[in-house]
């Protein structure tokens, strides 16, 4: 099972829409820079980081070809847990970054 979720990896890594990822984190990590040089308080962009970083999360959860796949031998739930790993890591990578430059 672990190597038909290997196999999947590079397929489910190219349909998950990264550009809204990548929009969002390079915003979010321009004002954590610019939060973190005027010495104000980040609470409230971190507050926001967390809820735009969330709603890509989910947004990324949802798979167009899901009716294409209910044949393979790789269960929905499974199919899920792998965009969320791949989603959940690069967000993961921006939060960490986000946090570090606000604290």
């Amino acid at each position: 099972m672990m190597a038909t979720l290997a196999r999947a990896t590079v397929p489910t890594a190219r349909v998950i829409g990264w550009w809204p990822m990548v929009g969002t984190s390079a915003l979010l990590l321009a004002a954590a820079l610019l939060t973190a040089a005027s010495d104000r308080p980040g609470d409230l962009l971190l507050a926001l980081a967390s809820a735009a970083l969330a709603s890509l999360v989910v947004g990324a959860l949802h798979d167009p070809a899901r009716t294409l796949l209910e044949p393979v031998p790789v269960s929905a739930m499974q199919r899920r847990l792998l965009r969320l790993a791949l989603a959940g890591g690069a967000d993961l990578v921006v939060w960490a970054v986000v946090t570090l430059l606000l604290t």
